[in-house]
């Protein structure tokens, strides 16, 4: 809004279409940092807007370390100015008295049902990047997601949460960067190939598709976050259980980013291979066993604040969400990694010498897997012939429809001329046989009927 009504230009605004992976990169940082800042300023109520002080909006100085947010702008960098310089008492007071009930309203959901209509609102936001792409909403919007409700949660309950409650809201926050960070470097540098299967799988998710799963996961997170929602507005009754929850989510988290970066790393080096070292040693998904260790110690830090069953409920529904999601993604990516290394002899013992998920658990035999994973195969294969025969159906029937529509049109085309034929040769009928010939002018007696009676000639 500063840039527009100051500069008369929309150069700030962040462009749907990038052109290079660099600049894709850039561009997804500003919206997440964006959303931060947007969460953060709604986290606040503001005063009357008449008497609320300039110096409130962002400061008393605009310096080059906290200028406004024209330094989005893509190559400029914006001069350093003060609030004041930037915008006039009344557009300050303008734009205040607009936002107020904005804030206020938003505020307000944080004493409706523990605050969790206001964390739905926040992952509403930040998961709305799924609409770019569908991919994103369980990607990059899981990640802002996360980053948007630990950042508004903290600033909204900072006054009054103990400290390891705001220790475990900045836990969820530097997992959540660190989830953005990885998916950026994988998608844009690490992996190329990624943006294009993306956009692939895009295609296949109409409009409606996409509203109800931004309306799904926004509720997913919401649940998944709830432990730090209700931890920082009450303190735990069971210290001991906190801390150790804490420290559990801090080596799940750790678990976790040294997987997926010892995978990435091997990958770019061998693309064909599978990855057998390091903590793949102890099971062959370590970067799933970590997240689920993360979240089972983010309840386990919440559970001492959970005084209501509304509480119980909602951490409940989230912890047990995200371990039925990895389970889930476990499989999934064991029946591709069956079928792609099926012929490997050493993948065949490591698959019976190393869990699956959790560590020392024991192996499974990889023929298992194999036709577990063939048989899910050709279920997909029978699913997609039968789709794409319902669909030749479903194009032969509208063939067949437009036929009969248009051989229908025609019939009745054939019958409106042929009634207007009729039609015309009834009137021509009525006139008698010179209906159509020029009359003529005709010589009679003067002591004739017509002339007398003045009547017209009739032949």
């Amino acid at each position: 809004a500063w840039c527009h009504a100051r500069r008369k230009d929309t150069s700030c605004l962040v462009p749907l279409s990038w052109p290079s992976s660099v600049g894709m990169a850039v561009s997804m940082c500003k919206i997440a940092v964006f959303l931060c800042m947007v969460a953060g300023a709604l986290a606040f109520s503001p005063p009357s807007a008449s008497k609320l002080p300039l110096a409130s909006l962002r400061g008393s100085q605009m310096c080059r370390e906290a200028r406004p947010l024209s330094s989005l702008r893509m190559g400029k960098q914006a001069p350093a100015k003060s609030v004041q310089q930037a915008l006039s008492p009344s557009q300050a007071n303008t734009i205040c008295s607009k936002l107020a009930p904005a804030c206020a309203a938003f505020t307000s959901l944080f004493g409706i049902a523990g605050g969790l209509p206001a964390a739905f609102a926040v992952s509403l936001i930040a998961s709305a990047v799924g609409f770019i792409s569908a991919v994103y909403f369980v990607g990059y919007g899981y990640a802002l997601s996360m980053i948007a409700l630990g950042s508004v949660t903290l600033q909204r309950f900072m006054a009054t949460a103990s400290q390891p409650a705001v220790y475990h809201a900045v836990g969820v926050i530097a997992w959540g960067a660190r989830i953005l960070t990885f998916l950026l470097y994988r998608e844009f540098f690490a992996w190329k190939q990624l943006k294009e299967r993306n956009r692939e799988t895009n295609k296949k998710f109409a409009f409606t598709a996409k509203v109800s799963t931004w309306l799904f996961v926004s509720i997913f997170y919401a649940l998944l976050f709830s432990p730090v929602l209700f931890h920082l507005q009450a303190a735990s009754s069971i210290p001991v259980l906190t801390k150790t929850g804490l420290g559990v989510a801090a080596v799940g988290l750790l678990i976790e980013s040294q997987s997926d970066a010892a995978k990435s790393s091997f990958k770019q080096s061998s693309p064909e291979s599978f990855m057998s070292s390091g903590l793949y040693r102890f099971c062959r998904h370590p970067n799933y066993f970590g997240e689920v260790i993360f979240w089972g110690g983010s309840y386990a830090a919440g559970v001492g604040s959970l005084t209501s069953p509304l509480a119980w409920t909602s951490a409940s529904l989230g912890m047990a969400g995200i371990v039925a999601i990895m389970l889930q993604a476990t499989e999934s990516l064991e029946k591709k990694q069956a079928l792609k290394y099926a012929e490997l002899p050493e993948y065949a013992e490591y698959v019976k010498s190393t869990p699956k998920l959790i560590p020392f658990t024991g192996g499974d035999e990889l023929n298992e897997i194999v036709v577990a994973a063939q048989k899910a195969q050709e279920a997909k294969e029978k699913a997609a012939a039968e789709k794409a025969k319902a669909e030749a159906e479903a194009a032969e029937r509208a063939k067949q429809q437009a036929a009969e529509r248009e051989a229908k049109a025609k019939l009745q085309a054939a019958e409106k001329a042929k009634r207007e034929a009729d039609k015309a040769a009834r009137k021509a009928a009525a006139k008698g046989p010179q209906a159509g010939v020029p009359k003529k002018k005709m010589f009679v007696d003067a002591n004739s009927p017509y002339l007398e009676n003045k009547k017209p000639w009739d032949p």
